[in-house]
This record gives C-alpha cells, structure tokens and sequence, in this order.
C-alpha cells in the first residue's frame, strides 16, 4: 500500500510538471514596503471654498532588475 500511494504522488508530480507552463524562476527575498500619503486640498470658491484633508495608501513592492546567484 506505501509503495502504490508512493507511486501515486510521484505520477501525480509527473502529470502536474507536464501540464505547467515551463520552467519557473524564484526570485527573492523581495521587499515590500506600505507607503502612506496625506495632505490638503481645497475645494470651491468663495464662501463655498473648504479645505479637504486627503489621504492614499499604497503597497509597494519593487522588483530586482538583476539577480545574482553566489557560486555554488
């Protein structure tokens, strides 16, 4: 019974490499850094003018533009 699940999970890798896009490359560690943004803004004129306090918030995750590998 061990070796046929045994030879399950290795036919189920098998059928999954081959229906997969091909080779993939990792790439890591990547940083991720949460930005936040405030500031005033106004709006209207006159008697109808009014300061708005706005507000964004983003993730940032830049990607590496070279990897280098250390020799093995």
């Amino acid at each position: 019974m061990v070796d046929e699940r045994a030879e399950r999970q290795q036919e189920a890798e098998r059928s999954v490499q081959q229906s997969q896009a091909g080779a993939q490359t990792v790439l890591g560690p990547l940083l991720q850094r949460q930005c936040a943004e405030e500031w005033d803004s106004t709006v209207g004129e006159g008697k109808d003018k009014r300061k708005w306090w706005r507000s964004a918030s983003s993730c940032c995750r830049p990607r590496p533009t070279t990897c280098a590998s250390p020799a093995p």
